[in-house]
């Protein structure tokens, strides 16, 4: 008896702690730009918002809750946000940076390879959701275009399945249910029903294929958005078909906000709302758009509505769509959520709730965004945003530069020359970012016209390629300069895989590059042994010679006498490639190193 009233005690319990858990539904627009609505998303900027396009519904939301002005997707590109969304990853850390493999010919750079599919391993926010007792039932409906056997095998009770982008395209302009708008909304509508019914809390996203193009739109909106007199254009934005399809998309808003309403669950429900990523067009004042990590390709429209956060209220600090997974747990448990481990984001829930009075403390106080990745108009790039300062790496172009983004939103102005140690601080914490994760990185191209050295040392700097590129030394420097002036040249940096960038004087066996002249290899490449020839080292001396592989290992050490002039050792145990040779005076620092091949 005593065992039967403790398990009705506990389910009775856990039912009370359901009803009690709070309900989310979470939107994800596909190719929505910042300021391609008619929400204001900076009071600041009256140019962040549209000057034609109208979205009523989506704007009477938004005054509900809070508004982030520097709302991030977590990528340029949508299938990266939507897996970095649902697992708080980034997309550098997760290497899953673009949507496809496909190589982009006759350029400087070659692009990193990308994962397609989302692994088995991972913990989904739909899972971690259904786990420790709180009981939630799952939902996604829309565009899902993420390879990995679809939403049901991620944590999902129901769902559309493996959706990609053709499933929301009808071809053809009039369509009555436009990019799939009004079905993903019923469906929506009806699991949140059934939850409701069935006393469960509920997370639902409706990942929409709006406004993405090919543009459709029914045919009543489309009249309606053809009246230059209800509609005129504006100076930035002008497509009457683009406005047609954003119309619809508000009015399924409508029917999903009024379903809230009527299941009578508004003060217990959470409205999330995002753009997966920026879209093409004129994002002005923004800097491009779509697959760049310019401001036009990841800042996008964000808004959070809900229990407890202040009405008609902005929010300035950078956030991003990787900080939703913790923030959703948060609220789900008072904020007491035990995460997965190595989660990217951090919870916003002191940001939504001031009154709290609760520290946001960043895991990493900067936001990360990496594309190594070429698409029409854009080109490999990553970024670093801390506060209002942006470093901004473009591969193709080897270059690194860096904008105040409240002072110069639309990053006209590189301050790497008139703030350089602001820039070179945020240089290393991008870098150091990159490879704490081991994300994937561009490669020099051996096919590019321009490149005239080989195997690993195409530009001819006398450092390996994946080196200079993971360190993010860029063309900037060669093998002999020497960026944290602490005496050892980036070559010496590279052999002792110590920091080119910070000084660190107390490195044993440091290293100082001289002008020595010590000795000529005599076949370069080589097929057989090494041959090289002693010069201005005294004849009573010995010689130490190394040879390292471009990863570091040492593949050869052996001492050698100065007295004969002519070295020769054997190079049948060495794979082809680029190797490092050393000579140094033993008892002295004079040394004199040089990169050889083997063919």
């Amino acid at each position: 008896m005593t065992r039967l009233l403790c398990l009705l005690f506990i389910c009775c319990y856990f039912t009370l702690f359901s009803q009690s858990q709070p309900n989310f539904v979470f939107i994800l627009s596909d190719d929505q730009s910042w300021n391609g609505t008619s929400v204001l998303m900076d009071p600041n900027q009256p140019d962040s918002r549209s000057d034609y396009y109208q979205t009523p519904v989506l704007e009477a939301l938004a005054k509900k809750g809070m508004i982030f002005s520097q709302g991030y997707a977590s990528a340029p590109k949508c299938a990266p946000t939507r897996i970095s969304i649902l697992t708080g990853k980034s997309t550098s850390r997760l290497h899953f940076t673009f949507t496809d493999n496909t190589q982009e010919v006759g350029t400087r750079v070659l692009e990193a390879k990308t994962e397609l599919a989302i692994p088995d391993s991972l913990t989904t926010m739909a899972e971690w959701l259904k786990k420790l007792g709180l009981n939630y039932t799952t939902a996604h409906y829309g565009k899902w275009h993420i390879q990995g056997k679809g939403p049901a095998f991620h944590g999902f009770d129901r769902g559309d399945g493996e959706t990609g982008n053709e499933d929301g395209n009808h071809n053809g302009l009039i369509q009555t249910d436009p990019r799939n708008i009004f079905s993903i909304t019923d469906s929506a509508c009806v699991f949140m029903s059934d939850a409701v019914k069935n006393g469960k809390p509920f997370y639902v996203q409706l990942s929409h294929h709006a406004p993405r193009s090919p543009f459709e739109a029914t045919q009543k909106s489309v009249d309606e958005w053809k009246d230059l007199i209800k509609h005129p254009l504006g100076k930035r934005h002008k497509d009457a078909e683009y406005g047609a399809m954003l119309q619809d998309l508000d009015a399924g808003l409508n029917t999903l906000f009024n379903k809230i309403k009527e299941l009578n669950i508004t003060d217990n429900t959470y409205i999330i709302y995002i753009g997966d990523n920026g879209a093409g067009g004129n994002n002005s004042p923004l800097k491009g758009g779509k697959s760049s990590t310019q401001e036009g390709g990841i800042r996008v429209p964000f808004m959070i509505i809900g229990p407890g956060i202040p009405a008609n209220t902005y929010q300035t600090a950078p956030v991003v769509a990787y900080d939703l997974f913790p923030t959703i747990a948060a609220l789900a448990t008072n904020g007491n959520a035990i995460l997965p481990p190595l989660l990217d984001g951090t919870s916003l829930l002191p940001l939504l709730k001031p009154q709290l009075n609760l520290p946001f403390n960043r895991n990493q106080q900067e936001l990360v965004f990496h594309c190594p990745h070429f698409n029409p108009n854009t080109f490999p790039q990553s970024a670093w945003i801390d506060k209002d300062y942006k470093l901004l790496v473009d591969y193709e172009a080897d270059k690194i530069q860096m904008f105040d983004l409240k002072k110069d939103i639309s990053e006209t102005t590189d301050l790497t020359n008139l703030l350089p140690v602001k820039a070179r601080e945020l240089t290393i914490k991008l870098r150091d970012y990159l490879k704490k994760v081991n994300t994937r990185m561009p490669s020099l191209n051996k096919s590019y016209s321009k490149f005239t050295g080989t195997a690993e040392d195409l530009d001819r700097d006398s450092l390996p390629d994946f080196w200079e590129i993971k360190e993010l030394l860029t063309t900037a420097f060669i093998g002999t300069d020497d960026p944290d002036k602490d005496g050892i040249s980036n070559w010496n940096e590279w052999k002792a895989q110590s920091d080119p960038y910070i000084s660190n004087s107390t490195t044993p066996n440091r290293e100082i590059q001289l002008p020595a002249n010590l000795f000529r290899v005599l076949e370069n490449p080589f097929r057989d042994d090494i041959s090289l020839e002693f010069l201005n080292i005294p004849k009573h001396s010995n010689v130490e010679l190394s040879l390292f592989d471009l990863q570091g290992k040492q593949c050869f050490r052996e001492v050698f006498s100065a007295h004969n002039s002519i070295a020769r050792f054997a190079s049948a145990h060495l794979s082809l490639g680029t190797y490092l040779l050393r000579v140094q005076i033993i008892g002295s620092n004079e040394f004199q190193s040089q990169l050889i091949q083997k063919q």
